[in-house]
């Protein structure tokens, strides 16, 4: 008989997703490779780019911004957007 995952299942793969990844070491890196710019929040635009691309299969920029917005309750520029998309950006994630 297949498995039902429980909602539980789902919550323990989040918490280990954000102790793999905790905002305050997101952070961090957001500084050391020059990342942080004004209004972008490095930890929303980490698990924008991270999970919403792959899990909501956003295959846009717009997609991707429209994510961000949601989330953080803030309505940017499309150059606030776009212009985010850096070798500082590529650097974070490599991090």
């Amino acid at each position: 008989m297949p498995r039902h995952h429980s909602f539980d299942d789902r919550n323990l793969i989040e918490r280990m997703l954000c102790e793999l990844f905790p905002p305050e070491w997101l952070r961090d890196k957001a500084k050391e490779t020059g990342l942080i710019k004004r209004k972008i929040d490095p930890v929303i635009m980490f698990w924008t780019l991270a999970i919403g691309y792959g899990t909501f299969l956003q295959r846009t920029l717009a997609g991707l911004k429209r994510n961000y917005e949601s989330t953080s309750n803030l309505i940017l520029s499309d150059s606030s957007w776009y212009y985010r998309f850096t070798p500082e950006l590529v650097s974070f994630f490599r991090e």
